[in-house]
């Protein structure tokens, strides 16, 4: 399946702000040099994870708006449905406690807040689009 130019725009448009604010996330919240020395609290890391998630959740929605397979847009919603309400309820209850979050919860919020920071799962959604779009020009 060929994809009109307009298309390609936005998927290209949505990738790099994707990968844009992923790089700004790992800068702030994750790389060691700058926690070192510009420490942030952990209230403050955690607004600045969900600006992340938010921006990159309205990036897939607008690219995936302009697909003709609406499935593509319906199982980013269904992904981010799952993790968003997760997320919230694991960063819910470190807030409320003094202590935070267990060891193995905080790496579960962890990688959950990655993965939906990342454009991982829009390029998974994008291959899988590719996969069914080959085998069925093939059968």
């Amino acid at each position: 399946m060929h994809k009109p130019k307009s298309q390609k725009f936005w998927l290209l448009v949505s990738l790099s702000a994707m990968m844009l604010v992923y790089s700004i996330y790992f800068l702030l919240v994750r790389e060691p040099f700058i926690q070192q020395h510009w420490p942030l609290n952990r209230k403050v890391r955690h607004v600045v994870q969900w600006v992340g998630i938010l921006l990159v959740y309205a990036f897939g929605i607008v690219y995936f708006k302009k697909c003709p397979q609406q499935w593509q847009l319906q199982l980013w919603n269904i992904l981010h449905w799952i993790f968003i309400p997760l997320l919230a309820l694991l960063g819910l209850y470190d807030w409320a406690t003094t202590n935070g979050l267990p060891i193995g919860l905080r790496l579960l919020a962890q990688s959950f807040g990655e993965a939906l920071i990342s454009p991982v799962f829009f390029v998974s959604i994008m291959l899988l689009q590719r996969l069914i779009a080959k085998e069925s020009a093939e059968g």
